[in-house]
């Protein structure tokens, strides 16, 4: 028997989007915590500058912000560090979001 799991997270044309029926019908999930050097490797990555982002990344920072809530730079950083993959930064980001691993100041201040 498969497991059935729902991402709210998917790549459609190479930008980050909610999806809305995807389905794993069978994966394994290994849950550990991070330890200190992992945790701190996820966000202390230099930033390249912007222009060395195609037109495809820059969009994909721009959606994954939009989603998650976080400054362009968090956002940027927390593709990278997951190979430009949507789904699993969006994963990611939130696990340790709600871990509280991420500092406030890497959310949008809302007014």
């Amino acid at each position: 028997m498969g497991i059935r799991a729902s991402s709210p997270w998917a790549v459609v044309k190479g930008k980050c989007e909610i999806a809305r029926g995807l389905c794993i019908v069978k994966d394994e999930l290994l849950v550990r915590d991070a330890s200190p050097s992992e945790t701190q490797s996820v966000f202390s990555i230099p930033m390249p500058t912007p222009s060395s982002l195609s037109q495809e990344q820059q969009e994909m920072v721009q959606a994954f912000s939009t989603l998650s809530g976080m400054k362009l730079e968090w956002s940027q950083t927390c593709l990278q560090d997951n190979e430009w993959n949507c789904t699993r930064a969006g994963q990611v980001c939130s696990m340790l979001k709600t871990e509280d691993k991420i500092p406030e100041e890497a959310f949008k201040e809302i007014p």
